[in-house]
């Protein structure tokens, strides 16, 4: 679009002369367009090569956005038939380019200076004498001609005969392609594979995953790949760093389509990796994206196939979680017997024996020894005499604590960010914070909350957790006080409070002293107060579970709804019950009901639109329409298939 409208007049021009511009002309294309004037004067460019097509430079809306995702796409229009087609140049590389103040461009950008890929299309390498044409060279330009003298049909026809003999490479439908619009001018028709797939890179590479995934199924050939068809499909693998969950899916769908054909149209993706993005994404992929339970399975096992060594299956030894168990559900999914089906957790390490679904496996590898922090019972508070409190005592010889200002709101979520960032200590951390800040915040004279009515004590609770591993998994009289207020919020109330009008406290014994020994003794005169008996179990993963058949799934889940129909060729169809009033006969009274004499129900039983037929229709044989018999050949070679 952007050629026709930067036109050159070749040819040397007198000064006053004016000529009139009969042909444009686009060599590396291999268009013409032959320009005509309607009976109002307006300018009409008319295709040499596709007969009866002319341009539209204001194509109707639903057509505009048909084309939103093809930057340099034209409109034209069959004036005879009034059907509408869009004509793509393929002298340009697209490419996505990588741009780091969006999250996911969509943007195209045509490279017509790439030798390679011009290479492939039997042209010569661009010129780097400037040029006018969109980022092109010099040879990117429409040139045109005219001459007041000659008649323009006739130059049109010399020079469409001396661009046919003089082109001889016969690429001459890859240097544009032409895709009919259909009637309801919802959709594109791709005339061929090469097409199919120029179609799907430019849709891929704007994100538009929806058409991508419908494209896909028709983007395969049990064939060699010709040199456009080859380079445009290898132009996919430059889209691998698209994490969206509609990306896995459409590389996942492509995969699924060129299974039988891999030796020709090797997919530069892994299926296994893809797989398991699309598995871990797979809420969040689109409706109209989602595979099917059986498309999983399918793809699972072409994954067995390409691990199979020795007659074993790849999932044996658990090598990815995330597919050994996608693979079990689909299974039980599918079969509907009711089975469980075991669970994996971790990966299973070379020559290791660990049982899938046990409950070492569902621990994980190096993580059983570490302690939980519910699972401690601390009595240290509680069982420190007198003497043992004295030599407890003895052992801190200061506790730094900076008493914070009180937040509530955006402030506290900045503030916590702040604190956590530098680590919670006991002792006061870098912040000065620790103990008396824990203990503050539990009897509740410290108010620290992300909303108004949020209880600091709850918040407190959370907080202790986040003490360093060596702190709490061990016992001492500083997390037993700690852990036993936080247990029972009736216990915090009844707590020492502590005060200390100073902003800065570097504690010495005495304060410190004064404070742990009266809630020492609170312990000690109430020991009833809580009880540290209180134990929680480790949770245990379950080593199965059962799945229900894959109907019952989709009830249940809309991730599984997949709105599309999987199977056209269905020997059955579920047909709603209706009640149909047949005159002469009775039938249950219906909110939906039909009155139909015999002779009508007969006819949509066997053919509904038999009387139409009989009435407008004429049959006529092959000779009465003068037409010869059938062949008993194809038509075409199949001998390569």
């Amino acid at each position: 679009q952007s050629q026709v409208q930067k036109r050159k007049l070749v040819g040397g021009v007198s000064p006053g002369e004016s000529r009139q511009i009969d042909l444009i002309e686009f060599p590396r294309l291999k268009l013409k367009f032959m320009i005509k004037y309607e009976s109002n004067g307006q300018l009409r460019l008319e295709s040499v090569e596709h007969k009866g097509l002319i341009y539209v430079p204001k194509p109707p809306k639903s057509i505009a956005q048909l084309i939103n995702d093809i930057p340099h796409a034209i409109v034209l229009l069959n004036r005879t038939s009034g059907e509408y087609s869009v004509l793509v140049p393929t002298t340009a590389r697209p490419f996505r380019p990588i741009t780091h103040n969006e999250l996911f461009s969509s943007t195209i950008l045509l490279d017509r200076r790439s030798a390679n890929w011009n290479a492939k299309l039997g042209m010569p390498p661009p010129k780097t004498d400037g040029g006018v044409s969109g980022g092109g060279g010099g040879s990117n330009k429409g040139e045109m001609s005219g001459d007041s003298s000659t008649d323009p049909s006739s130059k049109v026809a010399s020079l469409a005969s001396s661009s046919s003999s003089s082109g001889g490479d016969g690429d001459d439908q890859q240097r544009h392609f032409l895709y009919p619009v259909h009637g309801s001018l919802a959709f594109l028709f791709s005339p061929s594979l090469a097409s199919s797939l120029f179609l799907l890179l430019l849709r891929f590479m704007n994100r538009n995953y929806e058409a991508v995934f419908k494209i896909a199924e028709s983007c395969v050939s049990d064939t060699d790949l010709s040199p456009m068809e080859a380079q445009t499909f290898a132009q996919l693998r430059l889209l691998q760093n698209d994490q969206h969950p509609d990306a896995h899916a459409c590389r996942l769908k492509i995969s699924l389509a060129t299974l039988a054909s891999r030796d020709r149209m090797p997919c530069d993706w892994t299926i296994e990796e893809e797989l398991t993005s699309y598995v871990i994404k797979h809420e969040c992929v689109s409706a109209v994206c989602r595979l099917t339970m059986d498309e999983e399975a399918d793809l699972i096992d072409a994954i067995s196939i390409n691990h199979a060594t020795n007659g074993s299956r790849w999932w044996s030894n658990v090598d990815n979680v995330v597919l050994y168990n996608r693979r079990n559900f689909i299974k039980a999914a599918l079969e509907g017997n009711g089975i469980p089906v075991k669970i994996a957790y971790t990966p299973s390490t070379s020559g290791s024996k660990t049982e899938v679904g046990s409950a070492a496996a569902s621990q994980g590898t190096g993580k059983s020894s570490l302690a939980m922090f519910d699972t401690i019972v601390d009595h240290s508070i509680t069982s420190t005499d007198a003497d043992k409190t004295k030599s407890f005592l003895s052992k801190f010889t200061s506790i730094s604590y900076t008493r914070p200002e009180e937040h509530v709101g955006a402030q506290c979520i900045t503030y916590l960010n702040k604190v956590l960032e530098n680590g919670l200590k006991l002792n006061g951390g870098a912040d000065a914070l620790g103990f008396l800040f824990l203990y503050e915040l539990l009897t509740d004279t410290l108010r620290i909350r992300l909303l108004t009515e949020d209880q600091p004590f709850l918040l407190a609770g959370l907080l202790i957790r986040f003490l360093p591993y060596n702190e709490w998994s061990h016992t001492s009289e500083l997390m037993s006080i700690l852990r036993a207020i936080s247990e029972d919020e009736l216990l915090s109330n009844r707590m020492p409070k502590f005060k200390d009008e100073r902003r800065f406290k570097m504690m010495g014994g005495d304060m410190r002293g004064k404070l742990l020994k009266a809630v020492s003794e609170k312990f000690q005169m109430e020991p009833n107060l809580v009880v540290f008996e209180k134990k929680y179990s480790l949770f245990e993963a379950p080593s199965t579970m059962v799945v229900c058949r894959a109907e019952e799934l989709v009830a249940k889940a809309r991730c599984w709804q997949i709105p599309r129909a999987s199977n056209l060729a269905c020997k059955t169809r579920a047909l709603r019950a209706i009640s149909i009033n047949v005159t002469g006969l009775t039938s249950s009274s219906s909110s939906l009901s039909f009155n139909l004499d015999h002779k009508e129900l007969l006819a949509h039983i066997d053919v509904p639109l038999i009387d139409a037929c009989e009435t407008f229709v004429e049959h006529s044989t092959r000779a009465q329409r003068n037409e010869g018999d059938l062949a008993t050949t194809l038509p075409f070679d199949i001998s390569r298939h």
